[in-house]
């Protein structure tokens, strides 16, 4: 275990994707951790071996790293672009294998990484590509880009593989010795096996997930990597509530939160907690007991007031 107080900068370097973590960040959810997220948007593991590509995406990477210190965790989050259009692209005009595309993106990838870590960036872990969310039923009309609009693939095609990528990627971080996070599990329906309806947009025809949905997942991801390789202060306490009050996954009004991301707390409640830090009238935890029932670690925040 590392000491708290070499707790390391977070990095993200990421497609327009990146507002998950972004998101993660500016709600706190990943303290006492501390990081900056670099979004290059339409950035495409298939640009990475051109600096001088459309979205210029490796360069911008690479730019942002300048004096960022060698021993920052670097998260990359690509190829959700090259899954959705890409790879469907390139195989409809090459008449090529689907999966000899993804095979070549990966290589793509891998090489891109080693660059960095030939710059000194030893701390690199790769995250799975986010699930496409647009269904047959909405990848139409105006609202979807141009380049959407020429893929023939339908969703499951695609969901399809996204899946195989992120296991192929996984298979290649293995061989190079590169950690990989992927929640795919929490995002797909067990019973469709598409992205859960409840990560989709709140805008018909975005491709993007939920930012606060999606965020409380990752958040849970990149804690649990973290947490196992530094050690964190915790302070644990037993507080009663003084009142019916909430513990809830975003430290926002409970009201303005979907049903499953706030709990009521009874008032008499005995709670034990284990405190990471306090942000401003909330108190951020790393774990909760209420009644001696553990609860799910995404519920992080409740309202100190509320307590003794």
């Amino acid at each position: 275990m590392n000491s708290i107080k070499k707790l390391p900068k977070l990095i993200f370097l990421t497609d327009s994707h990146g507002m998950y973590f972004l998101n993660s960040i500016k709600k706190n959810l990943l303290k006492p951790f501390v990081g900056d997220v670099c979004i290059a948007h339409g950035a495409t593991i298939s640009g990475l071996k051109n600096p001088n590509s459309f979205t210029a995406a490796s360069k911008t990477y690479k730019d942002f790293l300048v004096n960022k210190p060698k021993n920052s965790y670097i998260f990359m989050h690509l190829g959700e672009v090259d899954c959705g259009i890409l790879m469907w692209l390139k195989a409809k005009k090459n008449g090529s294998d689907i999966k000899s595309e993804c095979t070549k993106t990966i290589d793509i990838y891998m090489n891109f990484i080693s660059e960095l870590k030939l710059e000194g960036f030893n701390n690199i872990i790769v995250t799975s590509a986010t699930l496409p969310t647009i269904s047959d039923d909405d990848h139409v009309g105006e609202i979807i880009s141009l380049r959407r609009r020429q893929v023939d693939a339908n969703f499951k095609e695609r969901t399809e593989l996204t899946l195989y990528f992120n296991k192929e990627l996984e298979k290649y971080c293995m061989l190079k010795n590169i950690d990989f996070i992927d929640p795919t599990i929490d995002f797909i329906n067990s019973n469709t096996k598409f992205t859960h309806v409840k990560y989709r947009n709140k805008k018909r025809g975005d491709h993007h997930m939920d930012k606060n949905m999606a965020a409380v997942i990752w958040a849970k991801y990149l804690r649990s990597y973290l947490f196992t390789r530094f050690d964190v202060n915790v302070q644990s306490i037993i507080k009663i509530a003084q009142q019916n009050t909430f513990v809830k996954k975003l430290n926002i009004i409970a009201k303005e939160l979907p049903d499953e991301m706030f709990l009521e707390i009874d008032k008499g409640a005995i709670v034990e907690i284990e405190v990471l830090e306090e942000i401003g009238n909330a108190l951020l935890l790393n774990r909760m007991l209420v009644n001696n029932i553990v609860l799910d670690s995404d519920f992080k925040f409740i309202h100190a007031p509320h307590f003794i």
